[in-house]
C-alpha cells in the first residue's frame, strides 16, 4: 500500500505519523504509525533553544552553537525518516506542518545579530529551524515534500480529498486513537498533513 509520513516539529523534537492508502484508493487512509523523535543529542536547553542560548554568547560562539545544533538535528531527522521509509516500504511523500504565525524561511533569515536581539525573532527562528531540519532530512531521504500551515491544513486537506473539513478531522481523530497514547493535537496535525502528502497535489 502507498504510504506517506506527516510531521509536526517542536523545539528539539518532532512527531511523525504515517498513513497508508488501501489499494482501491477509494476508502479513507489507515493511520499506521505514530512516533516522537528527539532531534538533539543531550536534550539540554541550549540544544532545544539554540537561538535563546546564543543571545547570551558572543556572536561567533552563537553562530557556531546554532550550526552544530542544526547539523545534529538534520542528521537525526534524516535517520528517523529513513527508518520509517524502511519500515513502510512504498512511501509517496512527506508532509510538514508549517508555522501559522510570524515566520520566515531559513534562506531569508534576518542577520543573526538582529534575531538574537529580538525575543519574537528568537522564537520564530527556532520554530523555523526545527521545521527546516525535518524537511531537509526528508529531502535527503528522497521524499517529495508537501507543506501547509496549521491554520489552513484542514481546509487544504478537505479540498484535496474531496471531503468536508469535519470529515477529515473526525477520521484522523478517531482512526489514530489505536496508535496512542499519546494521541493529542500534535499527532492529529501530523496525521492530517501525512494524508495531504499522500494525495495527488493539485
Amino acid at each position: 500500500m502507498r504510504a506517506a509520513i506527516g510531521c509536526r516539529a517542536r523545539s528539539g523534537w518532532a512527531t511523525l505519523v504515517a498513513v497508508q492508502m488501501p489499494e482501491d484508493d477509494v476508502h479513507l487512509p489507515d493511520l499506521v504509525l505514530s512516533r516522537r523523535i528527539n532531534l538533539t543529542r543531550h536534550g539540554g536547553a541550549d540544544e532545544k533553544q539554540p537561538y535563546h542560548a546564543g543571545a547570551d554568547l558572543p556572536l561567533d560562539e552563537a553562530r557556531e552553537l546554532i550550526a552544530v545544533v542544526t547539523a545534529e538535528a538534520t542528521s537525526r531527522a534524516e535517520q528517523a525518516v529513513r527508518d520509517l521509509v524502511h519500515e513502510l516500504g512504498d512511501v509517496d511523500g512527506f508532509g510538514i506542518v508549517l508555522g501559522s504565525g510570524k515566520s520566515f524561511a531559513p534562506a531569508s533569515y534576518p542577520p543573526l545579530e538582529k534575531i538574537l536581539g529580538a525575543h519574537a525573532l528568537l522564537h520564530a527562528a527556532e520554530g523555523e529551524m526545527f521545521r527546516d531540519v525535518m524537511t531537509r532530512g526528508a529531502e535527503r531521504a528522497g521524499l517529495r515534500i508537501v507543506g501547509e500551515t496549521e491554520r489552513d491544513l484542514p481546509a487544504a486537506l478537505a479540498h484535496a480529498a474531496g471531503r468536508t473539513e469535519a470529515a477529515v478531522q473526525q477520521h484522523v481523530a478517531v482512526a489514530g486513537k489505536h496508535l496512542g497514547p499519546p494521541w493529542t493535537a500534535q499527532e492529529k496535525f501530523a496525521g492530517l498533513v501525512a494524508w495531504l502528502a499522500l494525495l495527488p497535489q493539485r
